[in-house]
């Protein structure tokens, strides 16, 4: 269906890798062995939070203008305003995340 829509891409980045870490297919992203200690990394860290939050109000963007584009085009003018006045600034400048990482082991 991504294909389909062409949003492949995105599948892939969104759903192929979340699923990998969620069915522990790729437990190298969360799980640090080394000679006498084992360490794990929530698969929700904290850090990644900037990162989901601009990954996430992109698709949003991208996902409600396109509903505007086919279903409401004369409003896509005023929504794009809107963006520019009182969310853009707000979506670039998410604050990044200082994560005292000293008993995380060497990541």
């Amino acid at each position: 269906m991504a294909a389909i829509v062409n949003k492949e891409p995105i599948y892939v980045i969104v759903y192929d890798s979340g699923s990998q870490v969620m069915h522990a297919s790729d437990y190298g992203s969360h799980v640090r062995l080394q000679k006498e200690r084992i360490t794990f990394l929530s698969i929700r860290h904290p850090k990644e939070f900037p990162n989901t939050v601009r990954f996430t109000a992109m698709i949003a963007l991208d996902t409600f203008m396109k509903i505007l584009g086919a279903y409401r085009k004369g409003e896509l003018p005023r929504f794009s305003q809107k963006y520019v006045e009182k969310w853009q600034q707000a979506f670039q400048n998410i604050p990044e995340l200082k994560i005292d990482e000293r008993n995380l082991g060497d990541w």
